[in-house]
């Protein structure tokens, strides 16, 4: 009887995670790498505060240096460390920078990604969000951002098209305005 419904309760989980495709670039923080290394990904982001373009190379499957450009940093090189992998379905990354140091983590649970995470540096931010997988190739994301003592929603819709889903377009808004982020992995 036991082993009967730890089977049917892995078998309900695998099913479930049929539906949670995993981002290919980090227009939020996610405690996701780019995994094997050699991996590259491009994000290119448009708000209301300007341009955004950043490069992201996997140096192994717990390593991501990612270069970054905006009108505001002509170039800012953060490194992403994974320091727990799939405890449970758990991930903690640590990234750091010249300007800030964050802790973010992400919760697998099948289709629904729940995101929590701090910055410390030039300004001090936590956010807290949950990613919804309604289908292969849509994401809803629903949350919040405190950012100098100001609490806004996070809002948006991430789309990833093809059968590789490994290119997709992101649509958010944040209590710093909207913005479009186009990027993938090479």
């Amino acid at each position: 009887m036991k082993m009967g419904l730890v089977i049917l309760l892995a078998l309900s989980w695998s099913v479930c995670g049929s539906a949670a495709p995993h981002v290919a670039f980090r227009d939020l923080p996610e405690a996701i790498l780019g995994g094997d290394a050699g991996r590259t990904s491009l994000a290119c982001e448009l708000s209301l505060q300007g341009w955004r373009g950043s490069i992201t190379r996997s140096l192994s499957p717990r390593i991501d240096v990612s270069a970054s450009t905006s009108p505001r940093n002509l170039f800012d090189l953060e490194a992403r460390v994974l320091v727990v992998k799939n405890l449970l379905p758990l991930n903690v990354v640590v990234a750091l920078s010249s300007q800030r140091l964050s802790l973010i983590s992400t919760l697998f649970l099948g289709p629904v990604h729940v995101n929590y995470g701090r910055t410390w540096g030039d300004e001090t931010v936590r956010w807290g969000y949950l990613q919804h997988a309604f289908h292969q190739t849509m994401s809803l994301v629903l949350g919040l951002e405190q950012r100098n003592d100001t609490l806004g929603a996070i809002l948006g819709l991430r789309i990833h098209p093809g059968r590789t889903r490994l290119w997709g377009a992101s649509l958010l808004v944040t209590p710093g305005g909207a913005r479009l982020t186009v990027g993938g992995t090479l």
